[in-house]
C-alpha cells in the first residue's frame, strides 16, 4: 500500500482532483462497454443532447484549462433614471483584456464563448437590474 503525506488540505484536494482526472480520462470500466466515463458521457451527448441540461464539454477542467497570466477591465457604466425614475446604474460595458500564457490559447471566438459561460454564471449579473454588455478587446 502506498501512503502519501500532505501539509495542507490544499495539496490533499489537488492530488485527490488528479486522481480524479486521471481516472476519468484513462480508466475502461466494464459496465460502460470499455469506455472511459468520460467517453461513455461524450457519446450520451452525441446521441441524446436533450437528456442534458448543458453540454458537458464545458464542466470539463482537464480539456479547458487556460492559464490566465493577466486579466484588466476597464468598464465603464452610464447613470440614469431606472423605470421607477430613480437614479441608477442603467447600463454597465465591461472591457475584459485577458492575456494567456502556456501551450494553450483560445481563439478570439473561444474566448468569447468563455466570457458568455462565465457572465450566464456570475451572481453579480444575475443580482442586478442593469444591463450588462461585454465588449471583447
Amino acid at each position: 500500500m502506498k501512503r502519501y503525506y500532505y501539509e495542507t488540505h490544499g495539496q490533499l484536494k489537488e492530488h485527490l482532483s488528479q486522481f480524479l482526472m486521471a481516472y476519468n480520462f484513462a480508466r475502461r470500466l466494464k459496465t460502460l462497454q470499455g469506455l472511459t466515463p468520460y467517453e461513455h458521457i461524450s457519446l450520451c451527448w452525441q446521441k441524446e443532447p436533450e437528456r442534458f441540461k448543458l453540454n458537458p464539454h464545458h464542466h470539463n477542467l482537464g480539456l479547458n484549462t487556460y492559464i490566465v497570466e493577466s486579466y484588466e477591465d476597464k468598464a465603464e457604466g452610464i447613470l440614469g433614471k431606472d423605470e421607477e425614475g430613480k437614479l441608477a446604474m442603467t447600463k454597465v460595458t465591461l472591457k475584459p483584456e485577458v492575456n494567456f500564457g502556456g501551450n494553450a490559447i483560445p481563439s478570439r471566438e473561444q474566448v468569447e464563448e468563455l466570457h458568455h459561460l462565465a457572465h450566464e454564471k456570475c451572481f453579480i449579473a444575475n443580482s442586478v437590474k442593469t444591463k450588462i454588455n461585454i465588449v471583447q478587446v
